[in-house]
């Protein structure tokens, strides 16, 4: 698929919009309810949290890639170190897992949508 220049903006300002709305849900979890299964079998609601800031750190890894030119792999280590960041992530609680969110979504977003939690500097 080819983007053109002109289309850009308008994707990013979806990517951005999708974040926040993930975000939004992510930000209302608690221990309990990052624990519980989602719909996703085997995985726990941890799992999709985990997952969603490691595909965001691929994402932002090949986009870089491109951007000088170049191919880069979305998981260097292929789905064995995927699958294995992704169960390390899975335990964390919502508390210890949102400073890795926000990181990998602003990278992806270029720093220029980070999300945004009420009453919270991303950046001191």
């Amino acid at each position: 698929m080819e983007v053109a220049a002109t289309d850009l903006a308008e994707l990013m300002g979806a990517a951005a919009a999708a974040h926040q709305r993930m975000w939004t849900s992510a930000s209302r979890m608690t221990d309990d309810s990052c624990r519980a299964p989602s719909l996703l079998p085997g995985w726990s609601r941890g799992h999709v949290l985990a997952h969603w800031a490691r595909n965001a750190d691929g994402q932002t890894r090949m986009l870089q890639a491109a951007m000088s030119g170049e191919v880069a792999a979305q998981y260097p280590g292929g789905d064995a170190e995927r699958a294995a960041d992704i169960e390390i992530g899975a335990d964390r609680s919502p508390h210890r897992a949102a400073p890795h969110l926000e990181v990998s979504m602003g990278a992806v977003a270029g720093d220029r949508n980070p999300p945004r939690r009420p009453g919270r500097r991303l950046h001191p």
